[in-house]
């Protein structure tokens, strides 16, 4: 198992070429100067890559990991998108968020958490003031969720090797590596429906709450823009059973044919009810 030292050195600074040229398009793109991606299992285990070797080893000299929220344990994250500038507690807003900005001129960070079963990922994209990452926030998420995964494309022979040599945050930090709060970056489906039905959609919402685990997988399949035949091989099942799912979510969608289920659902997914 390595140290903080030498994970930086091992995974930031030796193949900071690799990183920095799968990184590029962030840089070219959108300005965005800085990347860092995480993964924390349930036993502590960390997987730590970034792009920026001058940062991350000023972020190791200070322990800023300390108060790091990046660096707890995955029962303090949800999926979604953060602005770390919220999630963070005062002492980490006070002394790293501050002294990067005056450093290396970053003054705005998203979190991109994705939750699994044994593990949480946090994919970080740090902007300067010239950057384009406001807007994102505001506008082009799916960007960022686009390049998360070709960063874990391009990466996992990195990532599959680092797994093996991880640095234990439970040892690093003890008690402190245990939330004593939730980071939770989306509204409550219980608060959205309630926020939907005041708003004139309750016969769109009934229409949803009408479809059974299986469909909502065929539609999901769908909006993705795979065929049938794919979702069949995704959930090995036959052909002739997608098709019958079809066939009722059209009934209970009250749609003709599968464009406007598409139509419908689409909708439906854009306000968070899929």
């Amino acid at each position: 198992m390595l140290n903080w030292e030498e994970v930086t050195r091992e995974y930031t600074i030796k193949p900071s070429d690799r990183i920095k040229k799968v990184t590029e398009p962030l840089n070219v793109h959108l300005n965005i100067s800085c990347f860092f991606y995480i993964r924390i299992t349930l036993q502590g285990q960390l997987i730590w890559l970034g792009n920026r070797p001058d940062c991350a080893e000023y972020y190791v000299d200070q322990k800023h990991y300390v108060n790091d929220p990046c660096m707890n344990h995955p029962t303090h994250w949800e999926s979604g998108c953060s602005l770390l500038e919220k999630a963070a507690p005062d002492i980490y807003q006070n002394t790293f968020l501050k002294e990067s900005e005056n450093l290396f001129n970053f003054n705005s960070w998203i979190i991109l958490s994705k939750k699994e079963l044994e593990f949480v990922e946090l994919f970080g994209f740090v902007g300067e003031k010239k950057s384009h990452l406001e807007k994102i926030y505001l506008n082009h998420i799916p960007l960022l969720k686009s390049f998360s995964t070709y960063f874990k494309k391009e990466m996992h022979l990195v990532i599959s090797k680092m797994s093996k040599e991880s640095i234990s945050l439970v040892d690093l930090k003890g008690d402190d590596y245990y939330p004593r709060s939730l980071t939770q970056p989306m509204i409550s489906p219980e608060t959205c429906q309630t926020f939907l039905e005041d708003c004139g959609m309750k016969n769109q919402i009934r229409k949803a709450t009408l479809l059974s685990k299986r469909e909502r997988q065929c539609i999901q399949a769908l909006l993705l823009g795979k065929t049938a035949k794919d979702t069949a091989a995704d959930l090995n099942l036959s052909y002739r059973t997608i098709e019958s799912y079809f066939e009722n979510i059209k009934n209970k969608l009250s749609c003709q044919d599968k464009h406007e289920v598409l139509s419908f659902c689409r909708d439906l997914d854009n306000l968070g009810l899929f």
